[in-house]
């Protein structure tokens, strides 16, 4: 073969080369920017997939537990404290809730623009979504309910331009503006999902999930007529029953749709915490002096406090139950501190003692699995 015929074959060959490589080059570039626009396959913050830790079907269905820990990660544990990560990313991660099917986990996430959004993660695919951005916008989100077991409804806005949300995870679509909200955010909502409990400061609004006003308790009375400053409202099973707490720490009962409330007698103080049926609620009263803790459950159709544990903390300082919540309908978990502690942990009630909760151990934040 003459060097000339060399040189051509070489020449082919180097075109062809160059002109596969210019199309791999292109085809990459492509799946990197459809990555990248795709919200829904893993939070705008995540830049790689593998940022999201794969949990196997074996393994997760068992989960009880959806956490936060203090590392500002999001876990799933089981009952023997079995941990599987589903989000490595640092968002000052809040508000942590299962939907009422527990296929999915709402959470809120703290964006560049010190804005929260909203996140879903989808347990069966394993998949995260960004379902809010307001990035460009004055205020984020603050809380969130499930109303159903595919849409979230939220607060989000500044005067007069403040709504009350539902966005919809099956369909994905566009945010829907249901009614102006002009002030508060959303504390609670009721067992059947049909109405939100909306705080401002000392201001309580009940509306229905479309955002109609349903009554607000600025004016509710007692039986002498006396204007009761309300300091907390807590939501029963039965819609038409209401449990008040107010500023001085007495409890009344008021029926949906009325503005007179009942004062129910009580010889302890008591700090309901949730409802166990539509009679009893659940709750605690700790006196700090004497650093003295009773768990307590108030039949209000009876009028009766009973006792169900008396515990003394005298261990514990920094006794802040704030974050004290409800789990399996009639326990509670309280987050104190041991004198000699560093930081605070978990504890729950047995044989009417405190028991430390050490899968929990390193958590901030738990949404127990609906039941």
């Amino acid at each position: 073969m003459s060097h000339k015929k060399l040189i051509i074959i070489a020449f082919i060959i180097f075109i062809i080369t160059t002109t596969l490589c210019i199309l791999i080059s292109l085809a990459q570039t492509g799946t990197s920017d459809n990555i990248s626009n795709n919200p829904s396959s893993y939070p705008l913050s995540y830049t790689k997939p593998d940022n999201i830790i794969k949990i196997s079907s074996n393994n997760y269905t068992g989960s009880k537990y959806a956490v936060i820990t203090r590392d500002d990660t999001i876990e799933l544990k089981n009952e023997v404290g079995d941990k599987f990560i589903i989000g490595l990313d640092h968002r000052q991660w809040k508000n942590i809730k299962w939907s009422p099917d527990n296929n999915l986990i709402g959470i809120l996430g703290k964006d560049d623009f010190n804005k929260y959004d909203l996140y879903i993660y989808n347990i069966a695919n394993q998949i995260w979504f960004k379902a809010t951005n307001f990035e460009k916008f004055d205020t984020g989100i603050e809380s969130f309910e499930w109303n159903n077991n595919q849409t979230v409804l939220f607060i989000q806005g500044v005067n007069p331009d403040r709504w009350l949300n539902r966005f919809n995870y099956a369909s994905q679509s566009e945010i829907l503006k249901l009614s102006r909200i002009f002030q508060g955010n959303i504390i609670s909502i009721s067992k059947d999902r049909k109405y939100l409990l909306v705080q401002n400061n000392l201001q309580f609004t009940l509306i229905d999930n479309s955002g109609g006003i349903i009554t607000s308790f600025d004016n509710i009375i007692d039986d002498k007529g006396d204007k009761l400053n309300i300091s907390n409202v807590i939501l029963s099973q039965d819609n038409d029953k209401l449990l008040l707490q107010t500023l001085s720490g007495e409890i009344y009962k008021l029926e949906l749709g009325s503005n007179r409330a009942i004062n129910i007698t009580l010889k302890d103080k008591f700090n309901s915490i949730c409802d166990i049926n539509e009679d009893v609620f659940l709750g605690y009263n700790y006196n700090k002096e004497q650093k003295n803790l009773s768990i307590l459950n108030l039949n209000i159709k009876e009028q009766q406090l009973t006792n169900s544990a008396e515990i003394l903390l005298k261990n514990f300082d920094n006794i802040n139950l704030d974050k004290t919540q409800c789990y399996d309908n009639n326990n509670l978990l309280l987050y104190i501190k041991l004198t000699n502690s560093k930081i605070p942990s978990w504890y729950r009630i047995k044989d009417k003692s405190l028991e430390e909760v050490f899968i929990f151990k390193d958590i901030n934040e738990i949404s127990v699995r609906n039941i």
